[in-house]
Protein backbone atom coordinates (compact mmCIF):
# COMPACT_ATOMS: atom_id res chain seq x y z
CA UNK A 1 0.00 0.00 0.00
CA UNK A 2 2.91 2.49 0.14
CA UNK A 3 3.90 2.01 -3.15
CA UNK A 4 2.84 5.18 -4.80
CA UNK A 5 2.80 3.53 -8.50
CA UNK A 6 -0.42 1.22 -7.74
CA UNK A 7 -3.26 2.05 -8.61
CA UNK A 8 -5.50 1.24 -5.94
CA UNK A 9 -9.14 2.26 -5.16
CA UNK A 10 -10.06 2.95 -1.60
CA UNK A 11 -13.56 2.88 -0.23
CA UNK A 12 -14.41 6.31 2.14
CA UNK A 13 -15.70 4.96 5.40
CA UNK A 14 -18.20 6.28 7.12
CA UNK A 15 -15.39 7.27 9.62
CA UNK A 16 -14.38 10.50 8.46
CA UNK A 17 -12.84 12.26 11.43
CA UNK A 18 -12.91 16.08 10.30
CA UNK A 19 -15.12 18.60 8.84
CA UNK A 20 -15.23 21.92 7.08
CA UNK A 21 -13.70 24.36 9.32
CA UNK A 22 -12.52 22.38 11.78
CA UNK A 23 -8.38 22.50 12.54
CA UNK A 24 -6.06 20.32 12.19
CA UNK A 25 -1.99 19.96 12.62
CA UNK A 26 0.26 17.59 11.05
CA UNK A 27 -0.05 14.32 11.69
CA UNK A 28 -3.61 14.49 12.64
CA UNK A 29 -6.10 11.78 11.13
CA UNK A 30 -8.41 12.93 8.66
CA UNK A 31 -10.22 10.02 7.81
CA UNK A 32 -10.41 6.26 7.18
CA UNK A 33 -10.03 4.65 3.77
CA UNK A 34 -10.97 0.81 3.62
CA UNK A 35 -9.42 -0.91 0.75
CA UNK A 36 -10.59 -4.80 0.06
CA UNK A 37 -8.23 -5.87 2.29
CA UNK A 38 -7.14 -3.19 4.70
CA UNK A 39 -8.17 -0.08 6.80
CA UNK A 40 -5.81 2.59 7.12
CA UNK A 41 -5.88 5.88 8.59
CA UNK A 42 -4.78 9.01 6.33
CA UNK A 43 -3.54 11.82 8.37
CA UNK A 44 -2.85 15.47 7.66
CA UNK A 45 0.88 16.63 6.35
CA UNK A 46 0.26 20.46 7.37
CA UNK A 47 -1.30 22.59 10.19
CA UNK A 48 -4.19 24.54 8.83
CA UNK A 49 -8.15 24.47 8.58
CA UNK A 50 -10.63 22.14 6.38
CA UNK A 51 -11.46 24.04 3.51
CA UNK A 52 -13.56 21.05 1.97
CA UNK A 53 -14.29 17.19 1.42
CA UNK A 54 -13.95 15.99 -1.96
CA UNK A 55 -15.77 12.74 -1.33
CA UNK A 56 -18.76 11.75 1.12
CA UNK A 57 -19.02 8.99 2.77
CA UNK A 58 -18.50 5.36 1.37
CA UNK A 59 -17.63 6.81 -2.03
CA UNK A 60 -14.37 5.14 -4.18
CA UNK A 61 -11.44 7.33 -4.19
CA UNK A 62 -8.41 6.64 -6.22
CA UNK A 63 -5.07 6.74 -4.90
CA UNK A 64 -3.36 10.05 -6.33
CA UNK A 65 -6.69 12.12 -6.51
CA UNK A 66 -7.63 14.77 -3.80
CA UNK A 67 -9.23 14.01 -0.95
CA UNK A 68 -9.63 17.26 0.41
CA UNK A 69 -8.45 20.53 1.10
CA UNK A 70 -6.82 22.22 3.57
CA UNK A 71 -5.73 25.93 4.23
CA UNK A 72 -2.43 25.95 5.68
CA UNK A 73 -1.59 28.22 9.08
CA UNK A 74 0.96 31.12 7.94
CA UNK A 75 2.78 30.79 10.86
CA UNK A 76 3.44 26.82 10.39
CA UNK A 77 6.88 27.33 12.38
CA UNK A 78 4.93 27.54 15.35
CA UNK A 79 3.44 23.75 15.04
CA UNK A 80 3.82 21.88 18.18
CA UNK A 81 6.14 18.33 18.81
CA UNK A 82 4.95 15.34 16.65
CA UNK A 83 2.76 13.32 19.04
CA UNK A 84 4.52 9.82 19.37
CA UNK A 85 1.47 7.91 17.27
CA UNK A 86 2.78 9.78 14.42
CA UNK A 87 5.88 7.02 13.47
CA UNK A 88 3.38 4.66 12.99
CA UNK A 89 1.41 6.84 9.68
CA UNK A 90 0.83 4.66 6.93
CA UNK A 91 3.04 5.55 3.74
CA UNK A 92 -0.04 6.01 1.34
CA UNK A 93 0.65 8.74 -1.27
CA UNK A 94 -2.75 10.34 -1.67
CA UNK A 95 -2.76 14.03 -3.72
CA UNK A 96 -5.27 16.65 -2.49
CA UNK A 97 -5.65 19.63 -4.86
CA UNK A 98 -5.73 23.04 -3.79
CA UNK A 99 -8.24 25.90 -4.39
CA UNK A 100 -5.53 28.20 -4.78
CA UNK A 101 -2.12 27.47 -5.21
CA UNK A 102 -1.24 30.75 -3.27
CA UNK A 103 -2.70 30.26 0.13
CA UNK A 104 -3.52 26.30 -0.34
CA UNK A 105 -1.51 23.13 -0.02
CA UNK A 106 -2.31 19.39 -1.41
CA UNK A 107 -2.94 17.54 1.93
CA UNK A 108 -0.17 14.35 0.70
CA UNK A 109 0.68 15.89 -2.47
CA UNK A 110 3.68 14.65 -4.31
CA UNK A 111 6.74 16.61 -4.79
CA UNK A 112 8.70 17.16 -8.53
CA UNK A 113 11.59 16.87 -6.91
CA UNK A 114 14.46 15.23 -9.16
CA UNK A 115 17.71 13.62 -8.76
CA UNK A 116 19.55 16.99 -9.45
CA UNK A 117 18.33 17.55 -5.66
CA UNK A 118 20.36 14.98 -4.38
CA UNK A 119 22.84 17.06 -5.07
CA UNK A 120 21.67 20.49 -4.09
CA UNK A 121 24.89 21.93 -1.34
CA UNK A 122 23.73 22.06 2.04
CA UNK A 123 22.08 25.28 3.16
CA UNK A 124 23.16 27.70 5.68
CA UNK A 125 20.39 26.85 8.03
CA UNK A 126 17.74 24.50 8.03
CA UNK A 127 14.13 25.52 8.97
CA UNK A 128 11.83 23.18 9.35
CA UNK A 129 8.79 22.22 11.83
CA UNK A 130 9.87 19.60 14.91
CA UNK A 131 6.96 17.10 13.41
CA UNK A 132 9.32 17.15 9.54
CA UNK A 133 12.92 16.72 12.16
CA UNK A 134 10.97 14.04 14.05
CA UNK A 135 10.24 12.58 10.92
CA UNK A 136 13.24 13.02 8.94
CA UNK A 137 15.32 11.82 11.99
CA UNK A 138 12.78 8.44 11.77
CA UNK A 139 13.84 8.08 7.79
CA UNK A 140 17.56 8.53 8.46
CA UNK A 141 17.31 11.88 6.43
CA UNK A 142 20.50 14.62 6.81
CA UNK A 143 17.78 17.81 5.94
CA UNK A 144 21.15 19.95 5.39
CA UNK A 145 20.79 18.36 1.45
CA UNK A 146 17.37 18.82 1.05
CA UNK A 147 16.51 21.74 -0.98
CA UNK A 148 13.36 23.47 0.64
CA UNK A 149 10.01 24.31 -1.28
CA UNK A 150 7.55 25.83 2.02
CA UNK A 151 7.18 29.35 2.67
CA UNK A 152 10.47 31.59 3.84
CA UNK A 153 12.40 28.44 3.21
CA UNK A 154 10.82 26.12 5.19
CA UNK A 155 11.55 22.61 4.74
CA UNK A 156 8.49 20.43 4.38
CA UNK A 157 7.81 16.81 4.95
CA UNK A 158 7.03 16.49 1.36
CA UNK A 159 10.46 17.64 0.92
CA UNK A 160 11.59 15.08 2.60
CA UNK A 161 9.71 12.06 0.94
CA UNK A 162 10.26 13.50 -2.84
CA UNK A 163 14.23 13.21 -1.85
CA UNK A 164 13.58 9.76 -0.28
CA UNK A 165 11.94 8.85 -3.53
CA UNK A 166 14.77 10.76 -5.71
CA UNK A 167 16.96 8.40 -4.13
CA UNK A 168 15.65 5.38 -4.25
CA UNK A 169 15.32 5.94 -8.16
CA UNK A 170 19.10 7.00 -8.26
CA UNK A 171 19.96 3.50 -6.62
CA UNK A 172 17.80 1.20 -8.49
CA UNK A 173 19.67 -0.43 -11.36
CA UNK A 174 18.42 0.16 -14.34
CA UNK A 175 16.67 -2.71 -16.23
CA UNK A 176 17.45 -2.99 -20.08
CA UNK A 177 13.71 -2.93 -21.46
CA UNK A 178 15.03 -4.81 -24.74
CA UNK A 179 16.66 -7.77 -22.61
CA UNK A 180 14.85 -7.80 -19.32
CA UNK A 181 10.78 -8.32 -20.92
CA UNK A 182 8.12 -5.52 -20.63
CA UNK A 183 7.83 -2.10 -18.59
CA UNK A 184 5.52 -1.91 -15.05
CA UNK A 185 3.58 0.82 -17.09
CA UNK A 186 3.40 -1.11 -20.03
CA UNK A 187 2.30 -3.76 -18.04
CA UNK A 188 -0.50 -1.55 -16.22
CA UNK A 189 -1.42 -0.78 -19.82
CA UNK A 190 -2.04 -4.19 -21.09
CA UNK A 191 -3.94 -4.94 -17.35
CA UNK A 192 -6.37 -1.85 -18.66
CA UNK A 193 -6.51 -3.33 -22.31
CA UNK A 194 -7.28 -6.57 -20.93
CA UNK A 195 -10.21 -5.11 -18.53
CA UNK A 196 -11.99 -3.67 -21.83
CA UNK A 197 -11.55 -6.22 -23.64
CA UNK A 198 -13.40 -8.35 -21.32
CA UNK A 199 -16.84 -9.35 -23.01
CA UNK A 200 -19.86 -10.53 -20.76
CA UNK A 201 -21.68 -13.62 -22.16
CA UNK A 202 -25.22 -14.80 -20.68
CA UNK A 203 -25.26 -18.35 -19.48
CA UNK A 204 -26.93 -20.73 -21.44
CA UNK A 205 -30.03 -22.76 -19.94
CA UNK A 206 -27.81 -25.37 -19.68
CA UNK A 207 -25.13 -23.89 -18.40
CA UNK A 208 -27.22 -22.83 -15.75
CA UNK A 209 -28.78 -26.40 -14.68
CA UNK A 210 -24.84 -27.48 -14.63
CA UNK A 211 -24.35 -25.06 -12.05
CA UNK A 212 -27.19 -25.87 -9.77
CA UNK A 213 -26.21 -29.44 -10.17
CA UNK A 214 -22.61 -29.04 -9.40
CA UNK A 215 -23.46 -27.17 -6.29
CA UNK A 216 -25.65 -29.70 -5.22
CA UNK A 217 -23.23 -32.28 -5.91
CA UNK A 218 -20.59 -30.76 -4.24
CA UNK A 219 -22.66 -30.88 -1.14
CA UNK A 220 -22.81 -35.33 -0.83
CA UNK A 221 -19.61 -36.61 0.88
CA UNK A 222 -17.88 -37.92 -1.98
CA UNK A 223 -15.75 -41.53 -1.14
CA UNK A 224 -12.95 -42.40 -4.38
CA UNK A 225 -11.73 -45.86 -5.46
CA UNK A 226 -9.58 -46.69 -8.79
CA UNK A 227 -8.63 -49.84 -9.92
CA UNK A 228 -6.84 -51.12 -13.24
CA UNK A 229 -8.71 -53.50 -15.53
CA UNK A 230 -6.56 -55.68 -18.25
CA UNK A 231 -9.16 -55.72 -21.03
CA UNK A 232 -6.86 -58.11 -22.95
CA UNK A 233 -9.81 -60.21 -24.29
CA UNK A 234 -12.17 -57.44 -24.26
CA UNK A 235 -9.85 -55.76 -26.90
CA UNK A 236 -9.72 -58.69 -28.98
CA UNK A 237 -13.42 -60.03 -28.91
CA UNK A 238 -14.21 -56.79 -30.41
CA UNK A 239 -12.16 -56.63 -33.08
CA UNK A 240 -13.44 -59.91 -33.62
CA UNK A 241 -17.42 -58.35 -33.48
CA UNK A 242 -16.64 -55.77 -35.79
CA UNK A 243 -14.77 -57.83 -38.15
CA UNK A 244 -18.16 -59.70 -38.25
CA UNK A 245 -19.93 -56.49 -38.44
CA UNK A 246 -18.40 -55.20 -42.16
CA UNK A 247 -17.95 -58.81 -43.60
CA UNK A 248 -21.13 -60.96 -42.85
CA UNK A 249 -23.60 -57.30 -41.80
CA UNK A 250 -24.78 -58.69 -38.72
CA UNK A 251 -26.65 -56.57 -36.62
CA UNK A 252 -27.48 -54.46 -39.58
CA UNK A 253 -30.74 -54.60 -38.87
CA UNK A 254 -30.24 -51.94 -35.98
CA UNK A 255 -27.83 -49.94 -38.09
CA UNK A 256 -24.74 -51.09 -36.96
CA UNK A 257 -21.83 -50.63 -38.66
CA UNK A 258 -19.32 -50.79 -35.96
CA UNK A 259 -19.35 -51.23 -32.22
CA UNK A 260 -17.11 -49.49 -29.39
CA UNK A 261 -16.10 -50.04 -26.15
CA UNK A 262 -19.10 -48.87 -24.58
CA UNK A 263 -21.45 -51.20 -24.90
CA UNK A 264 -19.54 -53.69 -23.19
CA UNK A 265 -18.93 -51.32 -20.75
CA UNK A 266 -22.69 -50.52 -19.73
CA UNK A 267 -23.44 -54.34 -19.66
CA UNK A 268 -20.79 -54.92 -17.13
CA UNK A 269 -21.75 -52.40 -14.68
CA UNK A 270 -25.70 -53.63 -14.99
CA UNK A 271 -24.75 -57.19 -14.14
CA UNK A 272 -22.55 -55.64 -11.18
CA UNK A 273 -25.58 -53.99 -10.38
CA UNK A 274 -27.32 -57.02 -10.14
CA UNK A 275 -24.88 -58.11 -7.50
CA UNK A 276 -24.84 -54.33 -5.73
CA UNK A 277 -28.29 -53.17 -6.04
CA UNK A 278 -27.71 -50.32 -3.54
CA UNK A 279 -25.13 -48.79 -5.73
CA UNK A 280 -28.23 -48.64 -8.03
CA UNK A 281 -29.94 -47.00 -5.63
CA UNK A 282 -30.76 -43.27 -4.07
CA UNK A 283 -30.72 -41.75 -1.02
CA UNK A 284 -33.60 -39.68 0.16
CA UNK A 285 -32.41 -37.44 2.95
CA UNK A 286 -34.88 -35.01 4.84
CA UNK A 287 -35.18 -32.12 2.29
CA UNK A 288 -34.17 -34.65 -0.59
CA UNK A 289 -37.80 -36.09 -0.44
CA UNK A 290 -41.57 -34.64 -0.87
CA UNK A 291 -41.11 -33.52 2.94
CA UNK A 292 -38.44 -31.67 4.88
CA UNK A 293 -39.62 -33.66 7.86
CA UNK A 294 -39.66 -36.65 5.82
CA UNK A 295 -37.13 -39.92 7.44
CA UNK A 296 -33.72 -40.29 5.44
CA UNK A 297 -34.37 -43.47 3.96
CA UNK A 298 -32.98 -45.15 0.51
CA UNK A 299 -34.76 -45.90 -2.60
CA UNK A 300 -34.01 -49.32 -4.55
CA UNK A 301 -34.53 -49.61 -7.90
CA UNK A 302 -35.12 -52.03 -10.65
CA UNK A 303 -34.70 -50.63 -13.84
CA UNK A 304 -30.57 -50.10 -14.53
CA UNK A 305 -31.28 -46.62 -16.64
CA UNK A 306 -27.36 -46.24 -17.27
CA UNK A 307 -26.09 -42.89 -18.15
CA UNK A 308 -23.68 -41.72 -20.41
CA UNK A 309 -22.04 -38.41 -20.61
CA UNK A 310 -21.94 -36.97 -24.10
CA UNK A 311 -19.86 -33.75 -25.40
CA UNK A 312 -22.72 -31.86 -27.40
CA UNK A 313 -22.04 -28.46 -29.52
CA UNK A 314 -24.44 -26.97 -26.62
CA UNK A 315 -22.34 -28.54 -23.66
CA UNK A 316 -22.67 -31.63 -21.34
CA UNK A 317 -25.32 -33.74 -21.68
CA UNK A 318 -26.03 -37.15 -19.80
CA UNK A 319 -28.92 -39.12 -21.76
CA UNK A 320 -29.60 -42.62 -20.40
CA UNK A 321 -30.32 -46.27 -22.12
CA UNK A 322 -33.56 -47.77 -20.08
CA UNK A 323 -33.86 -51.14 -18.62
CA UNK A 324 -30.04 -52.10 -19.61
CA UNK A 325 -30.84 -54.95 -17.50
CA UNK A 326 -33.18 -56.71 -20.04
CA UNK A 327 -30.78 -55.92 -23.25
CA UNK A 328 -28.05 -57.32 -25.15
CA UNK A 329 -24.36 -56.05 -26.00
CA UNK A 330 -26.21 -55.32 -29.43
CA UNK A 331 -29.24 -53.90 -28.19
CA UNK A 332 -27.45 -51.66 -25.82
CA UNK A 333 -24.83 -50.03 -28.96
CA UNK A 334 -27.68 -49.52 -30.87
CA UNK A 335 -29.46 -46.99 -28.99
CA UNK A 336 -26.30 -45.46 -27.71
CA UNK A 337 -25.57 -44.75 -31.44
CA UNK A 338 -29.31 -42.96 -31.59
CA UNK A 339 -28.66 -41.18 -28.32
CA UNK A 340 -25.27 -39.97 -29.40
CA UNK A 341 -26.42 -39.01 -32.58
CA UNK A 342 -29.19 -36.98 -31.47
CA UNK A 343 -27.35 -35.31 -28.48
CA UNK A 344 -24.68 -34.10 -31.78
CA UNK A 345 -27.67 -32.32 -33.39
CA UNK A 346 -29.43 -31.28 -30.57
CA UNK A 347 -32.78 -33.28 -30.19
CA UNK A 348 -32.47 -35.33 -27.17
CA UNK A 349 -35.73 -35.51 -25.30
CA UNK A 350 -36.75 -34.73 -21.46
CA UNK A 351 -37.03 -38.53 -21.75
CA UNK A 352 -33.86 -39.07 -22.44
CA UNK A 353 -32.34 -36.81 -19.87
CA UNK A 354 -34.47 -38.17 -16.87
CA UNK A 355 -34.48 -41.27 -14.63
CA UNK A 356 -30.85 -42.17 -14.86
CA UNK A 357 -29.88 -44.09 -12.09
CA UNK A 358 -25.91 -44.77 -12.39
CA UNK A 359 -23.83 -42.67 -14.89
CA UNK A 360 -20.46 -43.64 -17.07
CA UNK A 361 -18.09 -40.80 -18.15
CA UNK A 362 -15.51 -41.80 -20.67
CA UNK A 363 -12.88 -39.69 -20.04
CA UNK A 364 -10.50 -42.09 -22.28
CA UNK A 365 -12.22 -40.75 -25.55
CA UNK A 366 -10.90 -37.65 -25.23
CA UNK A 367 -7.39 -39.13 -23.76
CA UNK A 368 -7.98 -38.56 -20.14
CA UNK A 369 -6.70 -41.61 -18.26
CA UNK A 370 -7.11 -40.75 -14.63
CA UNK A 371 -10.04 -38.70 -13.20
CA UNK A 372 -12.44 -37.32 -9.71
CA UNK A 373 -15.90 -38.00 -11.14
CA UNK A 374 -18.79 -35.95 -9.40
CA UNK A 375 -21.60 -37.85 -7.68
CA UNK A 376 -25.05 -36.29 -9.81
CA UNK A 377 -27.97 -35.51 -7.21
CA UNK A 378 -30.39 -38.49 -6.93
CA UNK A 379 -26.98 -41.07 -7.86
CA UNK A 380 -24.98 -42.62 -5.04
CA UNK A 381 -21.92 -43.72 -7.58
CA UNK A 382 -20.17 -42.34 -10.40
CA UNK A 383 -17.15 -44.04 -12.64
CA UNK A 384 -15.02 -42.52 -15.33
CA UNK A 385 -13.09 -44.53 -17.33
CA UNK A 386 -10.06 -43.31 -18.54
CA UNK A 387 -7.81 -44.02 -22.37
CA UNK A 388 -6.88 -47.78 -23.00
CA UNK A 389 -3.27 -48.24 -22.77
CA UNK A 390 -0.99 -51.24 -24.14
CA UNK A 391 1.72 -51.26 -20.83
CA UNK A 392 3.95 -53.26 -19.62
CA UNK A 393 2.98 -55.67 -16.78
CA UNK A 394 4.40 -58.40 -14.84
CA UNK A 395 2.89 -62.46 -15.53
CA UNK A 396 3.59 -64.89 -13.15
CA UNK A 397 4.35 -68.39 -15.14
CA UNK A 398 4.65 -72.19 -13.24
CA UNK A 399 6.90 -74.43 -14.92
CA UNK A 400 5.21 -77.70 -15.37
CA UNK A 401 8.04 -79.90 -14.59
CA UNK A 402 9.49 -78.22 -11.81
CA UNK A 403 6.91 -75.88 -10.38
CA UNK A 404 9.19 -73.41 -10.27
CA UNK A 405 7.74 -69.98 -10.39
CA UNK A 406 9.06 -67.45 -12.86
CA UNK A 407 7.48 -63.63 -13.83
CA UNK A 408 8.44 -62.23 -17.06
CA UNK A 409 7.10 -58.59 -18.94
CA UNK A 410 4.61 -58.52 -21.06
CA UNK A 411 2.51 -55.88 -22.96
CA UNK A 412 -1.21 -55.89 -21.67
CA UNK A 413 -4.23 -53.08 -22.37
CA UNK A 414 -4.94 -51.20 -19.18
CA UNK A 415 -8.36 -49.24 -18.33
CA UNK A 416 -8.23 -47.03 -15.46
CA UNK A 417 -11.76 -47.56 -13.54
CA UNK A 418 -12.09 -44.12 -11.37
CA UNK A 419 -15.51 -43.85 -9.10
CA UNK A 420 -16.71 -41.88 -6.67
CA UNK A 421 -20.00 -42.94 -4.28
CA UNK A 422 -21.72 -41.35 -1.83
CA UNK A 423 -19.95 -42.49 1.43
CA UNK A 424 -23.23 -41.62 3.40
CA UNK A 425 -24.63 -44.98 2.18
CA UNK A 426 -22.01 -46.38 0.12
CA UNK A 427 -18.69 -47.99 2.61
CA UNK A 428 -15.33 -48.51 1.18
CA UNK A 429 -15.58 -52.42 1.24
CA UNK A 430 -18.96 -52.26 -0.88
CA UNK A 431 -17.27 -50.19 -3.49
CA UNK A 432 -14.16 -52.32 -3.50
CA UNK A 433 -16.32 -55.38 -4.26
CA UNK A 434 -18.42 -53.88 -7.23
CA UNK A 435 -15.32 -52.55 -8.77
CA UNK A 436 -14.04 -56.03 -8.02
CA UNK A 437 -17.14 -57.59 -9.83
CA UNK A 438 -17.36 -55.15 -13.05
CA UNK A 439 -13.01 -55.71 -12.92
CA UNK A 440 -14.16 -59.39 -13.20
CA UNK A 441 -16.34 -59.33 -16.39
CA UNK A 442 -14.32 -57.52 -18.29
CA UNK A 443 -11.69 -59.70 -17.89
CA UNK A 444 -13.70 -62.29 -18.67
CA UNK A 445 -15.71 -60.84 -21.06
CA UNK A 446 -16.99 -63.78 -22.52
CA UNK A 447 -19.02 -64.86 -18.85
CA UNK A 448 -21.13 -62.21 -19.87
CA UNK A 449 -22.60 -64.12 -22.96
CA UNK A 450 -23.56 -66.53 -19.95
CA UNK A 451 -24.87 -63.80 -17.68
CA UNK A 452 -27.55 -62.72 -20.64
CA UNK A 453 -30.84 -63.19 -20.35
Amino acid sequence: MGNPKRRVLFDITAKEYVKPGDKVSQFDKVCEVQSDKAAVDITSRYDGVVKELLYKENEIALIGKPLMLIDTLEDSEGSSDAPAESAEEPDINVKIKPKQESDTKNVLASSSTTSEDLNTKPNASVRSTPAVRFFAKKQKIDLTKLKPTGKRGLITKDDVIAYMEARDRAESPKVDQAKAGTDIQDLQSTSELKQQAETFVKLSQIQKTMIRTMTASLSIPHFGFSDEVNVDKLVSLRKSVNQSLSEFHFGSENGLKKITYMPFFIKAISLSLLKYPIINAKLVAGSEGDSDTQEPHIVYRSSHNIGIAVDTPSGLLVPNIKDVQSKSILEIASELDGIVNLGRAGKLSTSHLSGTTFTISNVGNLGGIYASPVIVPGQVCIVALGKIRRVPTFVSEVNPVSGATTEKVVPAHILVSNYSADHRIIDGATMVRFSNHFKYYLEHIDEILLSLK
